[in-house]
């Protein structure tokens, strides 16, 4: 049903599969947050190095929305697999 709505242009066969493009999606997503999840830390660990002292985490703000996205992109490519 949500195939329908999104894609309305997919004949009724298609209707139930997913586009392989959701499948690039889900692995650019993922690499994507783990990547900047990983410079975030880095970057914050740094500073807490630096400055001698800890800082508020503020990575986990990027961390926490950037699972979220990764986790709606892969149940949008798990519903009809």
């Amino acid at each position: 049903m949500l195939a329908r709505w999104l894609w309305p242009e997919l004949k009724d066969s298609q209707a139930g599969s997913v586009p392989p493009g959701f499948f690039i999606a889900r692995s650019v997503a993922i690499a994507l947050w783990l990547t900047l999840s990983v410079v975030n830390l880095v970057v914050w660990l740094m500073i807490c190095l630096i400055s001698g002292g800890w800082d508020d985490p503020w990575w986990l703000w990027s961390a926490l929305i950037g699972a979220l996205a990764v986790a709606g992109v892969c149940r949008v490519t798990r519903v009809r697999e």
